[in-house]
């Protein structure tokens, strides 16, 4: 279930809000000018009550829209991240639509569960699209784009509630096949390092995981700061320390995840760093091929897979301006399915109410 903030929370996240701003670092001379203008969109901090627990989301409303009524976009981040990982994408996305970027629980300033699984983050995920279309004025069949482990998250919404959305774009979420192995072993199976005195000394053992090259070091340095609260005197990272052994359903190399993408009812599109440590073995992006080539998700329409030149794992660090570029490409795309879509439904109705006959239209 899903409501709207409370006071409690709302004083909650100020506090929080204050805190982390103090820990914002400063204004940096090699920070281009685009992500400097990005950063100084407007947003607003959200909540919505779903299963018991405060979910936070921040809120770019859209800046030209076309209708009183608005297309949502819901941003899910990867495991250990959190909302402001989208901070310098979701501005380039709003225009017409109203973007939502939400901290699942366990992450950033959303609540901390007593157990968590990947199917609880799809109702926190359906949670937060269903608040912006009854608290927002979005219109129906909002659109998901998620990375990493939020991707794995995004399909399985799309696989159990695709009737609900009108696409899902997964980034750098590898499906891997049957029986495969990794030597990846996530850090947060690993045992982690107490807190620290200062935020200088955490921010010193900061690092994108999986390991990679990091070019655009503006872009760690700023999320670092963000990533950071202080609890009982020590200043600790935001995620809930102990929410992989308080995982009780893993998703990343089971059968059915191998699968999952013969199951999704809604439109979709993958994609992927051509560096990314998680397709450098080409039987992954072969198998996620050939399961979009057999089922097709999203029925007839095509699912594009679309690889980032010169990317790694996190797409938003390594090439944040093509990753822009491409998702921009593929939801201007599908927003103009649906109005060629509307346009035909109104023709066809107009046609059955006058008698007229209608052309045949190409299906896209």
């Amino acid at each position: 279930s899903s409501g709207g903030s409370t006071a409690a929370t709302a004083a909650a996240l100020a506090r929080q809000s204050a805190m982390t701003a103090s820990m914002a670092p400063a204004v940096c001379a090699d920070r281009p000018r685009w992500f400097i203008e990005a950063l100084a969109a407007p947003y607003e901090d959200c909540c919505v009550r779903i299963a018991g627990a405060d979910i936070h989301y921040q809120l770019w409303k859209a800046r030209e829209p076309p209708t009183d009524q608005t297309q949502a976009i819901v941003l899910v981040h990867g495991g250990g991240a959190h909302s402001h990982w989208w901070d310098w994408t979701a501005p380039f996305l709003n225009t017409q639509c109203t973007i939502a970027a939400l901290d699942l629980s366990g992450h950033g300033e959303s609540d901390r569960r007593d157990s968590y699984s990947y199917l609880m983050h799809v109702d926190e995920v359906l949670g937060v699209c269903r608040d912006l279309i009854s608290m927002r004025n979005c219109i129906p069949k909002p659109w998901i784009v998620g990375h990493s482990y939020g991707g794995w998250v995004t399909l399985h919404a799309a696989k159990v509630y695709g009737d609900e959305l009108g696409g899902v774009v997964a980034l750098d979420s590898a499906i891997f096949p049957p029986d495969y192995s990794s030597d990846f072993k996530p850090l947060s199976i690993r045992q982690r390092k107490a807190g620290a005195p200062s935020v200088e000394a955490l921010l010193a053992r900061f690092k994108l995981m999986p390991e990679q090259p990091v070019e655009n070091r503006y872009l760690v340095d700023y999320i670092g700061p963000l990533s950071i609260r202080k609890e009982d005197g020590l200043y600790i990272w935001k995620d809930d320390p102990q929410r992989w052994m308080k995982t009780t359903q893993f998703v990343q190399y089971s059968t059915e995840q191998s699968k999952v993408l013969r199951h999704l009812k809604c439109r979709t599109s993958l994609m992927y760093g051509e560096k990314s440590k998680f397709f450098t073995d080409p039987r992954v992006l072969r198998h996620m091929q050939a399961e979009c080539h057999a089922a097709r998700p999203g029925g007839d329409q095509c699912t594009p897979i679309i690889g980032i030149p010169e990317a790694h794992h996190h797409l938003m660090f390594d090439q944040p301006l093509q990753l822009i570029v491409a998702l921009r490409s593929v939801l201007a795309e599908w927003q103009r399915q649906s109005e060629v879509t509307l346009t035909v439904h109104t023709a066809l109705t107009s046609s059955k109410r006058t008698g007229a006959v209608s052309a045949p239209v190409a299906r896209l």
